[in-house]
């Protein structure tokens, strides 16, 4: 630094000592200039040496970013602030190629290869760690959770402990939690599109009014998740008072996000003085979640959350299986912040673009709503599983609204640790090699990538059909090749060791609310309103140029901010209910039984409600519907094409039925009931739970309980290779259970049988049992059970010790003191399982005793029960609320006593419905059910009734009916 300082004024030594030793006097005007130049002179040679280092000499240097980018920061804080951090590398990658500097210490690469490499589960991954970016992130100095922090081995550890509240069996028990408060977002969706008080909370003016559905789904997810994570909903749904959260969450991921591109903010607290608002409403949020989860953990310690499978039931237990350490109060302060927000504000972001892009392309949404109208018969029946995995089409349009709108759009800071550095290979996918010294903070801008022309041919496209091969679904796009590419460059959960630990959770819940909601409701977009979806000018949108200059982005893009997560208004829609599946349904009852006497009261649901359609209302549907449809015409899935002149009439008395009210102005023709409202009283007696029998059964000591132990795809244990282990093993195998099967040759003809015919479900180890090796801390979590056959007393005694240890449920053959459970002798006649016990103490008297039962029972049994399975099933999709339980299960013993078996197991479709056609009468006025011989009467009366009336066609016609 000589030759910088040589042309300084002169400064003597004296000169300074005076100045800091004369406190008597002030120093003169002369000496202030003086230092105040010399001070000047030194900050901006600093700031020259640092400006012209990080231009000319850094080891980024070489790569290419805006000079200002270079110098500084602050540039990238700046667009944190605004919130178009996402645009904005999306733009310096658009100038600058694939690998753009966008901090002095920082650079973007925009490629696939980048993805896996920086996030990924490879050699280079292991290179990186996540940045001091996320120092900005804790809520208490010091404190980590497992979203923000850095040490990996501490990440480790507190992602072993929160990932047994994301398990299999965890999130097994969490979707009827999700259901409950879907159910209830119906309900206040419908609400709100009808009557005055739900038009006043509408948005939009000038016939554009809807609901403002991105707001709905923000109140939607954060209840689901308040229900998940703390075991009640935050109530935002039905209570204004608690939707203040919201914004104070939206503020707390902004503040991170600002002060995380320049920690001076965060360590100094700047954001107090330069954004206020959002500094303060950030705290509200910590000290929110605080209160939350101090609510839930008093709760844990009364002992009154016995019966609550949510986050905390595990978080509380939960222990590390390598540490044996849980979580401290601190620790549960700040799970439960990055719970709050990357379980619900993500999740609301997608709901929203994913509406918004539905509503945007009709077409597409025509497509959706056909596949999953075909594929299920009622609302209730959209749930997890096969059916709604098989919806393709329905998948393909959440993937393609995230990739158009990722939940978190931005970059995800990593820091290069290795003190060698780090390269990417890029080649592969059209960039180039670049090395990252120790200390650089790397990423890849999630916005980008996604909008890549070379993964995604018209980038700004919502096209859900570049999601499917043609074999997936007949309009599907894709080649095995561009799927490939697509893949690999889509990240709305992040990848690796980091990526979203409830990916499996959100999937589960967007499915379940876009599905339902195309089900259940005609949707159509309300455009042009101010402030909201495309017409929000606080957001933003892609406006650049591409190769050619033209316009690049799509005037109809879904405007967000970048506050880390993303910020939505909108989308504004209207919704109206699913008119023509509650039509088919009211058809289908006039048209099969056209005269009002030989009609029976029946039920539909439309919407959140109850519709009692009694004989009159069901003829008035038959008049308005008979000039134009046939039973024939009734098979086509869409009726409007078979009654278009009918069908304003038809929706018009529907909507004046649900305001309660019938278009004939007689209301006894219809019959209302709600979930809230209370049913109408029936005329049916029934006696208290709470008046005692004549007399209880006597208590009989020392039996065992029997019960049907469900094992399907668990795990049992069994050890032996002879005849009982043989019969072990095929009751095992009929209950759809996996089999461990620990024996040495020979083994019995029957268990070598089994193990050629059910190899996937069985795992033979042919050695004798081993202590140290089959019954350990590492593999007694996934036994079932464990059952033992085999002539070795002191073995057996080992395994049962073993066994209590680990509390596995064990059966010890042929030593009942040492077994938690016996085997029966079993009948079996399709689902009709009938076991006899005696207890351990006579095994063949037990095996004597279930073949006179059997020999007892007619020989059709099984088809009976069968045949009530279903009509129960049918039953329960008829009524299928809790309220109505016991009343469907007084109805179901009527008909199981009031049948034959040999009737029952005869029963047929058309027997079933007839018998349901009764049960909304029954459930009214009690009674009796009708018997066979009375249905069969019926049914005969009703086909002379109807051979009658189709003669006595003209007559009709004479007066104006037909």
């Amino acid at each position: 630094m000589d030759h910088f300082t040589s042309s300084l004024p002169h400064l003597s030594s004296t000169h300074i000592g005076n100045f800091l030793t004369s406190p008597l006097s002030l120093p003169s005007i002369s000496t202030l200039l003086t230092g105040f130049t010399y001070l000047t002179s030194i900050a901006f040679i600093s700031l020259l040496t640092v400006s012209l280092y990080r231009v000319l000499l850094h080891p980024l240097s070489q790569y290419p970013g805006p000079i200002l980018c270079k110098l500084t920061p602050l540039v990238a804080t700046w667009h944190a602030y605004k919130g178009d951090r996402h645009l904005f590398l999306h733009r310096l990658h658009k100038k600058y190629g694939p690998i753009v500097r966008w901090a002095p210490n920082a650079v973007s690469i925009d490629s696939a290869s980048a993805l896996k490499e920086i996030y990924g589960h490879g050699i280079n991954a292991r290179n990186v760690q996540k940045a001091d970016f996320y120092e900005a992130f804790p809520a208490v100095k010091g404190v980590h959770n497992t979203h923000n922090c850095i040490n990996k081995a501490e990440h480790a550890r507190k992602r072993r402990v929160l990932s047994q509240a994301f398990s299999e069996n965890a999130l097994k028990g969490l979707e009827s939690l999700v259901l409950k408060n879907v159910q209830v977002f119906f309900e206040v969706v419908e609400e709100r599109m009808k009557g005055k008080a739900g038009k006043e909370k509408m948005v939009g003016k000038g016939g554009k009014e809807g609901l403002d559905m991105g707001e709905m789904f923000t109140w939607l997810t954060y209840d689901v998740l308040g229900e998940l994570c703390f075991g009640k909903a935050f109530g935002m749904l039905v209570d204004e008072g608690q939707r203040f959260v919201a914004g104070l969450i939206d503020n707390a991921t902004h503040n991170h996000h600002i002060c995380g591109h320049y920690l001076p903010l965060s360590t100094l607290n700047l954001g107090r003085l330069l954004f206020p608002t959002i500094a303060a409403e950030r705290w509200r949020f910590i000290l929110h979640s605080r209160a939350c989860t101090n609510d839930r953990m008093a709760l844990h310690a009364s002992g009154l959350d016995k019966d609550k499978r949510d986050f905390f039931h595990y978080l509380l237990s939960a222990v590390d299986p390598e540490t044996g350490k849980g979580f401290e109060t601190v620790e549960l302060w700040g799970e439960a912040n990055v719970l709050i927000i990357a379980g619900s504000d993500t999740t609301s972001s997608a709901l929203a673009a994913t509406l918004y892009y539905l509503v945007q392309n009709p077409d597409k949404l025509e497509i959706v709503k056909k596949e999953v109208r075909n594929k299920f018969n009622s609302v209730e029946e959209i749930a997890s599983g096969k059916e709604l995995n098989e919806c393709v089409y329905l998948r393909a349009c959440i993937d393609e609204a995230m990739r158009l709108c990722p939940p978190v759009p931005g970059l995800l800071p990593r820091e290069v640790i290795n003190p060698k550095g780090m390269t990417i290979d890029c080649t592969k996918t059209g960039g180039g090699k670049y090395f990252l010294p120790k200390g650089t903070t790397i990423g890849f801008n999630i916005y980008t990538m996604h909008h890549s022309p070379v993964h995604y041919p018209q980038p700004f496209k919502f096209h859900p059909e570049r999601w499917l091969l043609p074999t997936d679904h007949p309009l599907g796009t894709a080649t095995q090749e561009s799927l490939v590419l697509a893949r690999e460059a889509y990240t709305p959960f992040s990848i690796g060791s980091r990526g979203c630990i409830g990916k499996a959770l959100a999937l589960m819940e967007l499915r379940l609310v876009m599905g339902r909601m195309i089900w259940e409701w005609e949707v159509e977009g309300v455009w042009g309103v101010e402030g909201k979806g495309e017409k929000w000018n606080g957001g933003y949108r892609w406006e650049g140029l591409d190769e050619m200059g033209q316009e690049e982005g799509w005037k109809g893009e879904f405007r967000i901010f970048d506050h880390f997560t993303t910020r939505k208004e909108g989308p504004v829609a209207k919704a109206n209910l699913n008119l023509h599946h509650f039509i088919d349904q009211l058809m289908a009852l006039a048209i099969l039984s056209p005269i009002a006497g030989s009609l029976k009261s029946a039920s539909i649901r439309i919407g959140t409600r109850n519709i009692l359609m009694t004989p009159s209302a069901r003829m008035t549907m038959y008049l308005y519907a008979r000039p134009t449809l046939t039973q024939r015409d009734y098979v086509n899935p869409s009726l409007a094409d078979v009654y278009p002149a009918r069908l304003q009439q038809v929706e018009l008395e529907l909507h004046l039925a649900l305001e309660g009210c019938w278009a004939t102005q007689d209301t006894s023709h219809l019959i209302m009931s709600s979930p809230t409202s209370e049913a109408p009283a029936s005329t049916s007696t029934s006696i208290s739970a709470s008046t005692p029998p004549s007399e209880y059964p006597p208590i009989i000591p020392g039996g065992s309980l029997i019960i049907a132990y469900q094992i399907r795809n668990k795990r049992v244990l069994i050890i032996g290779g002879g005849n009982v282990a043989a019969s072990r093993l095929y009751s095992i195998l009929c209950a759809d259970a996996n089999v461990t099967l620990i024996a040495p040759h020979p083994l019995h003809p029957e268990i070598q049988h089994c193990l050629t015919t059910h190899a996937n479900q069985v795992t033979h180890i042919p050695r004798p049992f081993s202590a140290t090796e089959d019954i350990t801390p590492e593999t007694a979590p996934t036994y079932a059970l464990v059952l033992t056959a085999i002539d070795d007393p002191t073995t057996s005694s080992q395994i049962y010790n073993l066994c209590h240890t680990f509390r596995i449920p064990v059966n010890i053959a042929d030593v009942p003191s040492e077994c938690d459970f016996y085997f029966g002798s079993i009948h079996r006649d399709g689902p009709l399982q009938i076991m006899v016990s005696t207890n351990g103490n006579g095994p063949k008297i037990a095996n004597l005793i279930r073949r006179k039962i059997a020999d007892s029972l007619p020989p059709n049994v099984g088809d009976a029960i069968t045949k009530v399975g279903e009509l129960r099933r049918k039953l329960r999709k008829a009524a299928p609320t809790l309220e109505e339980g016991p009343k469907r299960m007084e109805w179901m013993t009527k008909v199981s006593e009031t049948w034959s078996l040999e009737e029952l197991g005869g029963m047929g479709e058309e027997e079933m419905d007839r018998l349901l056609d009764n049960w909304m009468v029954w459930k009214k006025s009690g009674g009796d059910v009708p018997s066979y011989r009375k249905l069969m009467e019926k049914k005969k009366d009703e086909e002379v009734v109807e051979e009658a009336v189709s003669g006595a066609g003209g007559w009709f016609g004479s007066l104006g009916w037909f």
